[in-house]
């Protein structure tokens, strides 16, 4: 037969303390005080808050003044997030760099840690679906396959010294500074400088020609009747891929 220390103790119940214990402390305040590591082999429940850096935690888990680390010991490698009260922003960070912020006010940046933007991205970014921009205003897309589209403006000034009625000036070149991978579209828009002595301006035209993914031909066309002497500037706009 099997005897416990409470029935060999004459005591039938499990006695309550109302006092502080403390374990490796003689100034207990609280009803569990450990002075120490406190460790378990199996799970630990919490019927209420837990606070760490803090006795009055407000939150189911409540960290004062520090970082929640994930840390895996195959790729040794550590993941962790905090708040930087010297740059008022809360990180995501990789072994100490951080990798994406959210910034007081709500600016969110990845790979950069100043967003000016609430998404300031610092490198490339892919998009599998559609971009919707400004309550469905949308952006530029290619319809005709998956290769991101290109757009590349520029001012190209001629100088036209007695251009003959219904002629051709002499070929001229334009350079373009846009990466792109194929010949582009170019689009002639304004003139927006002007300034000569003969001839009706509105008359005279841009003729491109001979495009390719790094620059196309021109040459200006006066389809007046008159001799034309300008000099003028027009916008141009090249869109491809």
């Amino acid at each position: 037969m099997k005897f416990s220390l409470l029935s060999i103790l004459g005591i039938t119940t499990i006695p309550v303390f109302s006092q502080n214990i403390g374990i490796g402390t003689s100034t207990p305040q609280y009803k569990l005080d450990v002075s120490g590591e406190l460790r378990t082999s199996s799970n630990a429940y919490f019927g209420n808050f837990v606070g760490i850096g803090t006795t009055s935690p407000s939150y189911k888990l409540q960290v004062n003044d520090g970082s929640i680390a994930i840390y895996n010991t195959t790729d040794v490698k550590t993941w962790y997030l905090n708040y930087s009260s010297t740059n008022n922003y809360f990180q995501f960070a990789e072994s100490g760099t951080a990798r994406m912020v959210i910034a007081n006010g709500g600016n969110v940046g990845i790979n950069t840690t100043t967003p000016s933007q609430r998404l300031d991205v610092s490198g490339n970014a892919a998009i599998s679906g559609s971009l919707t921009v400004n309550s469905g205003k949308g952006v530029l897309y290619n319809l005709s396959n998956s290769a991101n589209v290109k757009y590349y403006t520029r001012s190209a000034a001629f100088n036209i010294t007695n251009l003959g009625a219904h002629s051709l000036s002499a070929e001229g070149s334009i350079g373009f500074i846009g990466g792109f991978t194929a010949p582009p579209a170019v689009y002639v828009g304004n003139i927006v400088t002007t300034g000569g002595t003969a001839g009706p301006l509105y008359q005279l035209e841009l003729v491109i020609y001979d495009v390719t993914a790094t620059g196309c031909k021109c040459r200006l066309r006066n389809v007046s009747n008159f001799t034309i002497t300008q000099n003028c500037t027009w916008n141009i706009v090249c869109i491809g891929y």
